[in-house]
């Protein structure tokens, strides 16, 4: 036995701390003496000494809770069948019951609204209730006839619209011939399943023009009447074709406008619209799934296939740069607190994501990152020290990860034997 303890003996040098780090792969006879092959519920901190890690100890119980987020005020989260949010002071409430709740939510705030989706189900939450995200337009214009026959073309579509003035996206519009006397028949208005819905709303094109413009709002109920002009003389229709933005495994918000990544293909909604996307032109596809969006203050950066950042969004010279030749593990970002600054967990270690495009692997020359499906990364900032801590779903070991020392002494062993 001694001699068992001499030959494993460290003979690095006196241990001063590890101000080195975690280094896994490097086999155990070759960390440097500031090196440290694991830690656990510790902390390294800059001057290399180690900190044990605070206790926990448990607020409430929720079996099968997932997605905890903040907005500040409150916190939210959901279990395999309900959303629910709680105050400071750990007052529950539940905002949501459905069963598509149970695959991972991810959340973003925006304009004092947090939004909510999976792949599944998606939601805004204001005030602290749940609402809607958006209001499903209407499935059809209505049908539309001119009073007297005549040569002019008129267009006619409609919109839904909300006590408080949200409007919903419009259909294709009907046609119909009439005369300069602008009197034309409505009849099959489209009626509202979404109780919010206060009045439909006419757009009427001014007569031989294709241009929509606001006319009248109808109360919710009626299916049919005539309308007269002028028309072409209100607000100019900008959401024909728009529809609410479809769930994702993934939001983000980038100043006026939400992302929302669904399997491989990133929408986008209307600036200042965040309940509405153009279904037309109002999306990105990649070539695989998305595994992370994450928006800085001159852009924002995508991982797919590789991991990209989105320079000049919403203007002429929009560009699509690749930045780093792999992915980010889905879900596993987050944004550094007082800076412009995310950090995510890559396929290759910690990467700190910066404007510009300014991507860099914090970890790669020292940390062989387990494969894994899926993570949730969280910030922790405690007594003057800043802690990235990552958890991984799934998890396997890499092969760059280095064998333990005394293993592989072992096995050269009974095969000698």
């Amino acid at each position: 036995m001694a001699g068992e303890r001499e030959r494993s003996r460290y003979r690095g040098g006196t241990m001063y701390g590890w101000s080195g780090g975690l280094n896994n792969r490097q086999t155990d006879y070759d960390l440097t003496s500031d090196e440290l092959r694991d830690g656990v519920n510790v902390d390294i901190l800059l001057s290399g000494k180690l900190r044990r890690r605070r206790g926990l100890s448990q607020a409430f119980a929720d079996p099968g809770a997932h997605s905890l987020y903040s907005d500040g005020s409150r916190f939210y989260w959901a279990t395999a069948t309900a959303l629910k949010k709680a105050t400071p002071d750990f007052v529950v409430q539940t905002l949501l019951t459905n069963t598509a709740l149970a695959a991972p939510l991810s959340f973003a705030g925006l304009n004092n609204t947090t939004y909510f989706s999976n792949e599944a189900i998606n939601g805004a939450i204001v005030n602290g209730a749940y609402v809607p995200w958006g209001i499903a337009p209407p499935t059809a214009p209505p049908t539309v006839s001119g009073a007297a026959l005549g040569t002019l073309y008129y267009h006619v579509t409609c919109t839904f619209v909300t006590a408080t003035g949200e409007e919903s996206g419009a259909p294709a519009s009907s046609v119909a011939l009439s005369d300069d006397t602008e009197v034309l028949n409505l009849s099959g208005i489209p009626q509202p399943t979404d109780a919010r819905v206060t009045a439909v709303r006419v757009y009427v094109s001014y007569k031989g023009d294709v241009e929509l413009y606001h006319h009248i709002d109808l109360p919710v109920g009626m299916t049919g009447t005539t309308i007269r002009g002028p028309f072409g003389q209100g607000q100019l229709l900008r959401t024909q074709f728009h529809a609410p933005p479809p769930a994702g495994q993934l939001i983000e918000r980038y100043y006026g406008y939400m992302l929302i990544a669904s399997g491989s293909v990133l929408y986008y909604t209307a600036p200042f619209t965040a309940n509405l996307v153009d279904m037309r032109k109002g999306y990105m596809a990649f070539p695989e799934r998305i595994t992370m969006v994450m928006a800085v203050n001159d852009g924002f950066y995508v991982s797919a296939d590789q991991t990209y950042f989105v320079a000049g969004f919403g203007t002429p010279g929009m560009a699509l740069n690749p930045v780093l030749p792999y992915r980010a593990i889905e879900r596993a970002a987050v944004h550094v607190p007082n800076s412009n600054d995310v950090v995510w967990l890559s396929e290759r270690g910690f990467v700190l994501g910066a404007a510009s495009a300014g991507a860099k692997n914090l970890s790669e020359g020292k940390i062989v990152v387990e494969k894994a499906t899926g993570g949730c990364l969280g910030v922790v900032e405690r007594d003057g020290d800043k802690r990235f801590i990552a958890v991984v779903a799934d998890g396997t070991s890499p092969p760059l990860v280095s064998s333990d020392f005394l293993t592989a002494r072992q096995d050269q062993i009974d095969e000698v034997r």
